[in-house]
């Protein structure tokens, strides 16, 4: 095989690459100005979609393990503030009584565990001086609750069967509160807290919840339902029931039979629409997921602007580099140089422009986001399609920009070129 032709070509497109970064470095001035604007722009389009990337890869991984329960049947139409506007879902119905959750307990207990909460009250917690932050949110749980959000008790224990039954002042607190208030979790086991104006007390710690954004996730105060109810006189509370199904059942077959029980709980006839919401942690993150499309919308959007910018200002670049060299490339032209020889090298400075400042712009912009992830507390997670796809656009930028100066370069006419002055 006769591999002339091949190192032939191979020895031009050497030649073209080692040409193009030499005239980038004689005119190096205006192609750092260029790979500047280009360097902004991916920088601005890569440090926003690496957060918005950070917060989608945080909501799926932690924020919907977060939650526990596989279902939860509500009343109230679950809605969101994200983005200005509100994201919502499903409709607003009449309460879910105490008498109706527990009916759903026991009809749910062949197809797994099902418990429920119901909020009673915003307070504080006291113990000896110490004093939580105000506005806790003080809730109310039934049996098999914590079980069916899964949730434990690290230390102590959770409520037994009599203290549920018998309205006993007793409270389980989260392992933050715990830290507050007696500086070590085990030391609050068997100590009575006010909880408002009511001595209570404290028999688990809840074993912690990790929360990439915050919150109040390890500062829960639980009591009994029934003691809740008395205490706070509230007559029959709005219930939120959390369901477990068993293990191996699918999650359309686990909510056709959520949604079964509790039709018949609440006596609805076939030809009755749902009175109630079953929310998963499926359609909550993608309620998210959905309102931060736009951001990501946004975003490239800005970064398309800056490099539409960056294109006409390289393009003008090398077609007065074009101008400039008009000997230089009616010489090699004069010595044998191909058309094609010439476009390629024109291209090549074009492309090797907007690489550099484009590679330049995805690494800052990726430490910006890093830096921007840590700072509003979600895990960072490595956008490698959004930064391949901008080093792609990149090239195309460069392609498209340098295309018009290389082919009037290639178009030149070497007598007509040796005589430009």
């Amino acid at each position: 095989m006769d591999w002339r032709p091949l190192h032939r070509s191979w020895a031009r497109n050497v030649e073209n690459v080692r040409l193009a970064l030499a005239a980038i470095w004689v005119s190096r001035v205006r192609a750092f100005l260029t790979m500047l604007i280009i360097a902004i722009g991916l920088l601005a389009l890569m440090g926003m979609l690496s957060v918005i990337n950070a917060v989608s890869y945080t909501i799926e991984h932690e924020l919907a393990d977060s939650r526990g329960a596989a279902f939860e049947i509500i009343s109230w139409k679950p809605s969101m503030r994200i983005n200005g506007k509100d994201v919502s879902n499903g409709e607003n119905y009449t309460n879910i009584t105490r008498v109706q959750a527990e009916h759903f307990c026991r009809e749910y207990a062949p197809y797994g565990a099902a418990g429920y909460i119901s909020w009673l009250s915003a307070t504080q917690l006291k113990y000896r001086g110490k004093e939580s932050r105000p506005g806790l949110w003080l809730r109310g749980i039934s049996a098999r609750y914590l079980e069916a959000n899964g949730r434990s008790v690290e230390y102590g224990r959770a409520f037994t069967a009599l203290e549920y039954k018998n309205v006993t002042d007793v409270v389980i607190i989260g392992a933050t509160l715990a830290e507050q208030l007696f500086e070590t979790a085990t030391r609050a086991l068997g100590k009575r807290v006010m909880v408002g104006s009511a001595p209570f007390t404290v028999v688990g710690i809840l074993s912690e919840r990790t929360s990439s954004f915050g919150g109040a996730s390890n500062e829960e105060v639980f009591m009994p339902l029934l003691t809740g109810l008395t205490r706070y006189q509230i007559p029959d509370p709005d219930c939120q029931i959390s369901v477990s199904p068993r293990t191996g059942v699918s999650l359309p077959m686990a909510k056709g039979e959520v949604e079964m029980v509790m039709r018949r709980v609440r006596e609805l006839r076939p030809i009755q629409q749902n009175t109630f919401n079953i929310q998963t942690n499926d359609e909550i993150t993608k309620m998210i997921l959905g309102s931060l499309s736009s951001v990501g919308i946004a975003a490239i959007l800005i970064g398309l602007i800056t490099l539409v910018g960056s294109a006409i200002a390289l393009m003008n670049i090398m077609l007065a580099s074009v101008t400039e060299r008009t000997r230089e490339i009616g010489t090699r032209k004069a010595i044998g140089a191909y058309s094609g020889t010439i476009r390629g090298q024109f291209l090549l400075e074009a492309i090797f422009i907007t690489v550099f400042g484009g590679l330049a712009g995805i690494l800052l912009g990726l430490l910006a986001g890093k830096g921007a992830a840590t700072a509003m507390g979600v895990q960072f997670s490595m956008p490698w399609g959004w930064a391949l796809g901008s080093l792609i656009l990149c090239i195309l930028v460069g392609v498209l920009a340098g295309y018009l100066p290389a082919s009037r370069a290639a178009r030149l006419d070497p007598i007509d070129a040796l005589r430009y002055e």
